[in-house]
């Protein structure tokens, strides 16, 4: 009774707590609407769109794989379905995305491609953590794994952030993982190399940059399977099918995607605005560091730890699964731009190794336990063999271990409640600044829409009027606030400000604009 309480108990735990996180990312989604949370998402939303409105599959540029505008189609069509049902809505032409304002047109229609990609995230999430249950053979690695993935930040953050490449990317490679550790063996050429074709053709059309996973399904063919060279050129037949399959349009007009193709591997290879890093070792250091700041270091130092005992214990298994991380950040160090976004399948990988380092340094601590009960006479007879307190004491160094060096501060804060930054600052001005003069920059990010139905007493000012606007408000010695956003221009009000001694500022400030309130005393807010 009590194996089977333990058994399902753990599973128990380990479902309720995927779905509590399953949810709060949902709603996380929910609060940030309409607007979209990144400048990129209009790429893949503008091409999806167009299939959806007028049945267009052409992509308008290469330089991402169409792939995920198709998926991001499907989505926004389960949405569309899904609303259709309340009489709403009936066509699919007054569907719009503005890429100047970042907002949906109908956001309960895109939430539909959002938890698609959502779902990506958490199936990935799921299939790491079994792997990790396989790896190790402890019913509570599954445990282990899932809560050093969700103390990461990035990863807890970005996932339900906007529509994107990487977390369809992860989905395809814990897949492909979960094919090599978690099926059972099996000799027929459908099974052990078309299937693996279509699961990496299906990690390349996600993203180029995943390519390792060749190497991976080669690595597993060489040191598991006879008919290597039969089944790795099946694999690699199955693979170019796939891709063209999900991007047909890339071999119709094929030199177009290639042109587009070699525009892209230049573009890494030359360096992207403030994203620019040095590639080699600054590149492969700051990789490094990413993983170390989103899971610890508690959890990285158990991850090094991972690998040794992986190899020790199963050097063929260990040679497979590191090939894929390593020659991913290899390859990426040599590169000059630096997304983070491209990392976030270590975030998942990663955790898995720790897992194996958990157990590993578990055993050498009950291992020192055993010792020096027997080498100790005095240490026997206070400390008696008891299996219970012997699993206590190695838990409880090991959590002390972690908790030592976990990032609690950017955990804690990932989770905190999310709201979008442009509605936050819209219901900040409207609760704060009602009755008061507010001069917004026509670029700051707010809902103007909301603005415009309250009774706050503002006007949008152009650029090039901001300062002017200023001068006006210090002559006529009145009293007023600005909402401008971060940058050049904001640093060149603020200098004005500091420079006239007969005048004194208040500043909020929020993520991408700050509030600056201009009076002639002293009066916080």
């Amino acid at each position: 009774m009590v194996k089977t309480v333990a058994k399902y108990g753990v599973l128990l735990i380990f479902l309720l707590t995927v779905g509590a996180f399953s949810l709060y990312q949902d709603l996380r989604i929910k609060n940030s609407l309409p607007y979209s949370e990144h400048v990129d998402e209009q790429h893949r939303l503008k091409d999806g769109l167009r299939v959806v409105k007028h049945g267009d599959f052409e992509p308008s540029y290469y330089k991402k794989s169409a792939f995920i505008s198709y998926l991001t189609a499907a989505g926004i069509s389960m949405g569309y379905l899904l609303e259709a049902r309340k009489g709403y809505i009936r066509s699919t032409n007054v569907l719009n995305y503005s890429p100047m304002n970042r907002k949906y047109s109908h956001p309960s229609i895109m939430m539909g491609a959002k938890r698609l990609f959502l779902a990506f995230s958490i199936i990935g999430l799921v299939l790491a953590c079994f792997i990790g249950r396989e790896l190790t053979g402890q019913r509570s690695s599954l445990l282990i794994t899932l809560v050093i993935i969700l103390g990461a930040s990035s990863f807890v953050s970005y996932i339900g952030h906007y529509i994107n490449e990487n977390v369809q990317g992860l989905f395809f490679v814990m897949l492909s993982y979960a094919y090599i550790f978690l099926r059972k063996d099996d000799h027929s050429v459908f099974k052990v190399a078309v299937v693996p074709g279509i699961l990496v053709g299906l990690c390349l059309a996600s993203k180029f940059t995943l390519w390792p996973i060749v190497v991976t399904f080669l690595l597993y063919y060489i040191l598991y399977k006879k008919d290597v060279y039969l089944n790795f050129s099946v694999m690699l037949l199955a693979v170019v099918c796939t891709f063209f399959v999900v991007n047909p349009y890339s071999l119709i007009n094929y030199n177009q995607f290639l042109a587009d193709t070699a525009s892209e591997i230049s573009h890494y290879s030359t360096g992207h605005r403030r994203f620019t890093i040095e590639p080699g070792l600054t590149h492969f250091g700051a990789i490094l560091g990413y993983v170390v700041r989103n899971l610890g270091l508690g959890s990285s130092l158990l991850a090094l730890l991972g690998i040794y005992s992986f190899f020790k214990q199963d050097w063929r298994k260990a040679l497979i699964f590191m090939s894929f991380p390593s020659l991913l950040i290899y390859f990426m160090s040599g590169q000059s731009v630096l997304f983070p976004r491209n990392y976030i399948i270590l975030l998942v990988l990663v955790p898995i190794l720790s897992t194996i380092g958990v157990f590993f340094l578990a055993d050498h601590i009950r291992h020192f336990i055993t010792r020096s009960r027997n080498s100790a006479s005095d240490f026997s007879k206070f400390f008696k063999f008891n299996p219970k307190l012997d699993k206590a004491v190695v838990a409880g160094t090991l959590i002390l271990f972690v908790l030592a060096l976990f990032p609690f501060k950017a955990t804690f804060a990932s989770y905190g409640y999310y709201k979008n930054d442009r509605l936050r600052l819209t219901e900040w001005i409207i609760e704060n600044l009602e009755g008061h003069p507010v001069a917004i920059l026509a670029t700051a990010k707010v809902n103007g829409a909301v603005l415009e139905k309250s009774n706050l007493d503002f006007e949008k000012v152009e650029r090039s009027d901001l300062i002017n606007n200023y001068k006006a408000m210090v002559r006529e010695k009145r009293e007023g606030f600005f909402v401008v956003p971060q940058g050049r221009l904001l640093d060149r009000l603020l200098k004005k400000i500091e420079d006239n001694s007969s005048i004194s500022m208040d500043i909020r400030r929020f993520k991408r604009a700050v509030v600056v309130r201009v009076k002639n005393k002293e009066k916080k807010f």
